[in-house]
């Protein structure tokens, strides 16, 4: 797998970490993550790394830390000109604002 398949791979994942009801089945994506890294021998990035962790928090029901770690995820994106995911993590921060009931940001 080269490491263009390998960025569209992650990126499936991130897509289809959504129909993960709970922290346990987002950390079980996670480690299958870990292992298809090892196994093609590349690494995860770091602006993946933060959003797994945040949405993990988030379906934790930890939504203050989730929202941390998805502005931690939104700048580790811009750094690394991941536009999609910097997508999805602004929806995710817009779900958590209004799972809190602050609409005003």
């Amino acid at each position: 797998m080269n490491n263009s398949q390998w960025q569209t791979d992650l990126l499936q994942r991130v897509r289809n970490v959504f129909t993960s009801a709970s922290a346990e089945e987002v950390i079980e994506r996670q480690q299958k993550i870990r292992e298809l890294s090892e196994k093609y021998g590349h690494s995860i990035p770091v602006e993946f790394q933060s959003f797994f962790s945040a949405y993990t928090l988030y379906r934790g029901g930890k939504l203050i830390p989730a929202l941390k770690e998805f502005f931690d995820c939104v700048s580790l994106c811009q750094t690394h000109q991941q536009h999609y995911l910097l997508l999805i993590a602004y929806f995710n921060i817009g779900t958590i604002f209004g799972l809190l009931g602050d609409h005003s940001h």
